[in-house]
């Protein structure tokens, strides 16, 4: 009943003012108005039954139903507009030209005509991340299912040449980590963190960082996102003009069509050249031009997603410092919640990248080796460290451009990091030093927060590049990949490393 709503708010926040009846019973009559941010909060308390993930959801819900009957209410209101009477002048006249996205012209016959929006990278960018993760997933996973199959058809998903006498090298294409290990399973789950994180920060946190302010719809989004048009092409550029056309036909095309490798390093395009009988250099270069394809694509998604972590960052620090952090208790401790979430957002997001680029320098720096696959290579390294097994790495003096472009991956997924670890290390500690300042009377509330462990998170994303780069450079390398590894994967699991666990376990019960 209303009655009991209104009193389970009051109980749910009873250092704020309360809620009057009548405002309650208007929620059970058809109410044009809607729900404010404040009683949404509420509402998903009381609905979530103070659980956390439950709390959350409850909360997104709500606001996108909030947002549906503005969208609603404003489709109403201009169904009941008059129609224009002849001589008079229209709305859609007034409007100028530069400001609209979208203007209408009515002709003698009440026709409107809507004037095409120009393409827009950034746009589309914005609508392909609003997708389901799942959708975006399958469409990989369907992709890499394609090359699997005409790599089995071509006989080079499992292929050995002979780089010196006594020596098999398997160079086949399930046994590539940058072909498996990157496309089905690591690459996927980043998208999936990703497109989450932005889900979060449009339909929760954005409405949490404005100060009671609610952003009734993603307009503003669409326009901070335009602004890094530029950085949108440039993702472009290197993900299809660079890596696509570029690399596949300076350098595989180039031998291919050549027949000498000229001490590149030989991997299953080029294998080609060393067993002819395995697979022609046209049907070669036909499977490396889609293979180079997927690689664009796939290379799109994760620097476009790189871009959209220091976009969400942006907004986040634009949003709190215009509220100048001072709007009240309950936004700093929103504000601070929010900034967690987006950090380890960001956190996992790098993790997944530096794995990833991990299994491109992997398996670039096994095809310059003497190993003869890439497990028995890397088990032969520990053994060797150990003093199991006698000998040292060889090496074949091949020439890799994924040794380069995984330096350049590193250096970009490094850059962003300590981007937004900056911007929101820098709002979590002014809210942090305004709490202190203040010198809040509710002790128990402040014994509550939770404390990021920001040199953790530093030493994690140190650790894991450091060792991308330290691969086949020294003998034991393997033992540091396994290690470090290992801490990546918990890192993922959990990037609090215990300290939101701890806090919910000494939490007084509700």
């Amino acid at each position: 009943t209303p009655e009991k709503l209104a009193m389970a708010i009051t109980d749910i926040d009873p250092k704020s003012a309360g809620i009057e009846l009548r405002s309650v019973q208007n929620w059970f009559q058809k109410n044009d108005k809607g729900i404010g941010p404040d009683n949404i909060r509420r509402l998903a308390q009381i609905f979530g039954c103070n659980n956390p993930e439950a709390t959350r959801e409850w909360r997104v819900e709500l606001s996108a139903a909030q947002r549906r009957l503005v969208a609603e209410r404003r489709t109403k209101r201009n169904k009941q507009k008059p129609p224009a009477v002849e001589g008079s002048i229209s709305p859609q006249r007034i409007i100028p030209e530069k400001n609209a996205s979208v203007a209408g012209r009515q002709g003698n016959a009440g026709v409107t005509h809507t004037k095409k929006q120009p393409f827009s990278l950034p746009r589309l960018s914005n609508t392909l991340f609003s997708m389901s993760a799942l959708n975006i997933s399958a469409a990989l996973w369907a992709a890499w299912v394609v090359l699997g199959i005409l790599a089995f058809i071509l006989r080079i998903y499992s292929v050995t040449y002979s780089p010196t006498d006594g020596i098999d090298k398997q160079v086949g294409f399930y046994w590539a980590p940058n072909w498996t290990l990157l496309s089905i399973f690591l690459l996927p789950f980043y998208l999936s963190i990703l497109i989450k994180l932005l889900t979060f920060w449009k339909d929760v946190g954005r409405n949490k960082c404005a100060a009671g302010n609610e952003i009734s719809d993603n307009s503003d989004w669409v326009s901070t996102v335009a602004a890094y048009s530029f950085s949108h092409w440039a993702v472009f550029v290197i993900s299809f003009g660079i890596v696509f056309v570029l690399q596949w036909a300076g350098v595989y095309l180039y031998a291919l069509m050549r027949g000498d490798a000229s001490q590149l390093m030989v991997d299953w395009n080029l294998v080609a050249i060393m067993r002819p009988e395995i697979i022609s250099r046209p049907a070669a270069i036909s499977f490396s031009m889609l293979a180079f394809l997927f690689t664009g694509v796939e290379t799109f998604l994760f620097l476009t997603g790189l871009v959209f972590l220091y976009i969400v960052t942006q907004d986040y620090q634009k949003l709190c410092i215009e509220t100048k952090l001072q709007t009240g208790k309950q936004f700093q401790i929103n504000a601070r919640e929010v900034g967690i979430t987006l950090m380890t957002g960001v956190f996992r997001c790098v993790v997944l990248g530096v794995l990833m680029t991990t299994c491109i320098k992997l398996q670039a720096t096994y095809l310059q080796s003497d190993g003869e696959t890439i497990v028995n290579w890397v088990a032969d390294d520990a053994l060797c460290a150990f003093g199991i097994k006698e000998g040292k790495m060889g090496w074949l003096g091949q020439r890799a451009l994924a040794d380069f472009t995984s330096f350049v991956l590193l250096f970009m997924i490094s850059a962003i990091f300590i981007a937004c670890f900056l911007k929101i290390h820098g709002v979590i500690e002014r809210l942090k030093a305004i709490r202190e300042s203040e010198q809040l009377s509710d002790s128990t509330r402040a014994d509550r927060v939770v404390e990021v462990p920001w040199h953790l998170m530093i030493g994690v994303v140190v650790i894991l590049v450091g060792n991308c780069m330290l691969i086949g450079q020294f003998t034991g390398f393997s033992i540091l990949l396994t290690v470090t590894i290992l801490i990546g994967v918990y890192s993922l699991y959990d990037p609090m490393f215990g300290r939101a666990k701890k806090l919910a376990r000494n939490a007084p019960s509700m």
